[in-house]
């Protein structure tokens, strides 16, 4: 019999995992985006459905449980599930998005940096000490200001991590008799209710941390396209003379090299004026990719102008820089940019490298030098890369 009892309770989480799946593919389809505003209340759904599947059939089969009526085994079996659910499926599933993007923006934080970071998640542990110290019924919630404090902090998966740790320490004081808001193991109401209340309480923080990463990428967008050349996609001057001061800087206290490339298509002026200014977009689309591609992700590209573009090289020796700009430039001679009718367009650049093994406190310096390196590839015949030294 226990061999039975134990088959039927594993069959009946089966099939409400089962459930859950389908109806999460129906609303999700492929994956989770916690980035939306609505998605916790999405992912509510498909926990009360899962859940609400799981409660039929514990209710169903309650002589196999835990001997309570239909109703009341019914209402055990939803309430746990959906506390399950709502507890673990969002550190689940936004834990793979965390580890590949969020890694990579890493950033390390001085002391009073972190002090800061970790102060939401000091006021979660404080407020849980308050409930164990004060009591009563109301003790449930007196972390839920902590927890929103959390969501307005951290990013969602380090809020999920939260919410979980509060959600499995508030029931577990309080099935324990440490917290004194459920009246023991035969009072299932009680039971529903405290595992429900701690869910409802989890799901604000969630909510409220969903909705800050949908508002922190739409900032994103608006400072990307504000930041962007429409036509290229590298940085446009504000962008780049932003970006590339920021850097600067750290090189500067750091005394790290640095290195400017600044680039210039051959003859550009009649591309246009033989084949239209169509035609010229699509080769500065051209040679921005092959710029891009000839460069690290911590590089800094953009386009300064008309056919000029300029790149920032951080911690680069003199001549890895000019390996780069000699890469750059043999990869857009080699390439053909076609065209509708006619014969296809090939292109050249002329590139300027100025260079200095310690970062100078202003980027006017190295734009300077860069830029009389490229009059003299001009003047040398374009298609050739030179360097500026003697400014610097």
């Amino acid at each position: 019999m226990p061999a039975l009892t134990s088959l039927v309770l594993n069959g009946i989480n089966v099939v409400g995992i089962a459930a859950g799946y389908l109806v999460f593919r129906l609303v999700f389809g492929a994956r989770v985006d916690f980035g939306q505003p609505f998605s916790m209340l999405q992912l509510c759904v498909v926990a009360s459905a899962a859940s609400a599947v799981e409660g039929v059939l514990g209710g169903v089969l309650a002589p196999f449980g835990s001997g309570h009526g239909a109703i009341a085994s019914a209402l055990e079996w939803f309430s746990e599930e959906f506390l399950s659910f709502i507890t673990l499926l969002p550190v689940v599933l936004s834990a793979p998005a965390f580890l590949t993007r969020g890694r990579r923006k890493w950033r390390r934080q001085g002391l009073h940096q972190t002090g800061r970071a970790s102060l939401p998640a000091v006021a979660l542990a404080a407020s849980l000490v308050l409930s164990l110290l004060i009591k009563g019924g109301g003790a449930i919630a007196f972390p839920v200001i902590a927890l929103s404090y959390c969501a307005l902090s951290y990013r969602f998966f380090t809020t999920s991590l939260l919410v979980a740790f509060f959600t499995i320490c508030i029931v577990e004081l309080a099935v324990s008799g440490i917290l004194p808001v459920y009246h023991g193991q035969g009072d299932i109401h009680d039971l529903v209710s405290l595992r429900l209340a701690a869910a409802s309480i989890a799901l604000a923080p969630l909510i409220i941390a969903s909705t800050m990463a949908a508002q922190a990428r739409a900032l994103a967008k608006w400072r990307f396209m504000a930041s962007s050349d429409s036509l290229t996609g590298v940085l446009n001057p504000r962008g780049f003379y932003r970006e590339a001061r920021a850097v600067l800087r750290v090189l500067h206290r750091g005394r790290q090299p640095v290195a400017v490339l600044m680039m210039d298509l051959d003859f550009f002026k009649q591309v246009n004026d033989t084949y239209g200014h169509g035609v010229g977009d699509g080769a500065l689309i051209v040679a921005a990719n092959l710029l891009r591609k000839g460069l690290r992700d911590t590089d800094i590209s953009g386009r300064l102008g008309g056919e000029e573009f300029a790149v920032l090289l951080a911690q680069r020796s003199l001549q890895e820089a000019q390996t780069v700009a000699e890469r750059i430039r043999a990869s857009i001679e080699a390439c053909v940019v076609p065209v509708e009718g006619r014969e296809p367009i090939r292109l050249t650049v002329s590139l300027g490298v100025s260079f200095a093994a310690r970062a100078p406190a202003e980027l006017s310096t190295l734009m300077h030098a860069a830029d009389r390196a490229l009059y003299q590839a001009k003047h040398a015949g374009r298609n050739q890369v030179c360097t500026w030294q003697a400014p610097l």
